[in-house]
């Protein structure tokens, strides 16, 4: 079981991406704002990241440079269905979500 911060202002994926990680028996914080995220992300440690792209005021990309140390997926659900899987602020890889089998 992983402790995952799930951060994304659209709530109906919220969740939904919140029911599905339970689901699979993770310990999910589930958060629709980015400061919010960011006051969590600095406070505790988490075993992943999943967070929106496109938020304001605070954005993915900014929660994944405070993030840097930590597993982080990155999405944008305006993409096609592709995401950026984030390893740390200097290494990510595209990544699509149709390609894995949870």
């Amino acid at each position: 079981m992983a402790k995952i911060l799930l951060v994304d202002d659209e709530v109906h994926l919220l969740k939904a991406m919140d029911m599905f990680l339970r689901s699979r028996k993770h310990d999910v914080m589930p958060i629709s704002d980015g400061r919010e995220a960011e006051r969590l992300i600095r406070s505790s440690p988490y075993d992943l990241i999943i967070s929106d792209i496109r938020m304001t005021p605070v954005d993915g990309l900014q929660l994944l440079r405070i993030s840097a140390d930590e597993p982080a997926i990155h999405h944008d659900a305006r993409d096609g269905g592709r995401c950026c899987q984030s390893i740390s602020a200097e290494h990510s890889v595209p990544l699509s979500l149709w390609e894995h089998r949870y």
